[in-house]
């Protein structure tokens, strides 16, 4: 899944990747989850403005669902805009 979305004169670009560990010797998977990965790009440019990120849950897990995945790279994203802007969201 990938959205979308435009802040503060920037495009955040942020995607899921589904991620599972197989059990050894078994046919079910024993985890999955998914990761967070997030762009950011000027929206007159193709290559990232920023390194791109790949996100993980508090305490290095994966996020249970694509909803959570991308609604912590957005908001990422956003601290990361208003950083280089020298900006502070409202609160």
């Amino acid at each position: 899944m990938e959205r979308n979305y435009d802040y503060m004169g920037y495009a955040i670009r942020v995607s899921t990747d589904s991620i599972s560990e197989p059990v050894l010797r078994q046919m079910r998977m024993s985890d999955s989850g998914y990761i967070a990965m997030v762009s950011i790009f000027k929206p007159d440019s193709a290559t990232p403005c920023f390194p791109d990120m790949r996100l993980m849950d508090l305490g290095d897990r994966w996020f249970r669902t694509e909803v959570d995945a991308l609604m912590r790279g957005y908001s990422v994203g956003r601290r990361i805009v208003e950083e280089a802007l020298g900006k502070r969201a409202a609160a």
